[in-house]
């Protein structure tokens, strides 16, 4: 755009020092307004540029972002309040590593290096709550933390919107899950030294605290707040759970 003016004070530009700033040398002046050189290149980039071709543009987004803090540090030096969930575009259920045994909606901080296991969730952010939600948690053969694993949330490739891919300690187990529309595909690799008595994967729903809401909900209607039974071609789970996410009478 040649002899385009610009007022002075609305750009700068990058100097010759490398500097945002004043620079004489590139300063001109047109009908007594002082204009830069900068915001005529740059409009000439933006105009002759071509589209950028990304082949996934879903590997750009980082689900870790906003995940740091947990209870303690969301609650007083937020970075977000979010939660690192992998899920299909509108999908009915939503999936998540978990860090802690926290049975209030603040169980994921991206800092710990636990693992519990994989959640499902319908939990957009500590703040909402959570409600019909279970754990798959694979076990990790430890003698007295047989469903605890440790691992690194922020190694690559370990949360992506499409698929969760978690190794964890002590012994290697590694748990991938890919969501689907209203649930996941889920395989659990182990490695030759974990015996096939300890390869198993687990549906965990813990029992509530008495006060909790979806425990009083629970014995006022007569139905228990969460159930899992084993059937002839899978497991059968009903959660009622929730942690301030829904209203009680509308579960």
């Amino acid at each position: 755009m040649p002899g385009a003016a610009f007022p002075r004070g609305r750009l700068r530009e990058r100097g010759r020092s490398g500097r945002l700033g004043n620079s004489s040398s590139s300063r001109r002046r047109c009908g007594g307004a002082e204009t830069r050189r900068f915001g005529v290149v740059a409009i000439g980039l933006l105009t002759h540029g071509s589209a950028l071709h990304v082949e996934e543009p879903a590997s750009f987004v980082n689900v870790l972002t906003g995940t740091a803090g947990g209870a303690q540090g969301g609650q007083h030096h937020s970075t977000g309040n979010v939660l690192p969930l992998a899920a299909m575009p509108w999908g009915f259920n939503h999936w998540s590593p978990q860090s802690s045994s926290e049975r209030t909606s603040w169980w994921f901080d991206a800092n710990s290096d636990t693992f519990h296991g994989v959640r499902c969730t319908h939990q957009p952010s500590p703040w909402i709550g959570d409600y019909g939600w279970f754990l798959l948690r694979p076990h990790f053969g430890q003698p007295e933390h047989s469903w605890l694993g440790f691992t690194s949330f922020f190694a690559p490739g370990v949360v992506r919107p499409w698929l969760i891919d978690i190794t964890a300690g002590p012994r290697g187990v590694r748990m991938e899950l890919a969501p689907s529309d209203h649930g996941a595909v889920v395989r659990v690799s182990y490695p030759g030294s974990v015996p096939p008595s300890d390869r198993m994967l687990c549906v965990y729903i813990p029992f509530g605290n008495y006060q909790d809401g979806d425990e009083s909900l629970a014995r006022k209607t007569g139905r228990p707040s969460a159930s899992c039974q084993m059937e002839p071609h899978g497991i059968r789970v009903e959660s009622r759970r929730y942690s301030g996410g829904m209203p009680p009478g509308d579960s």
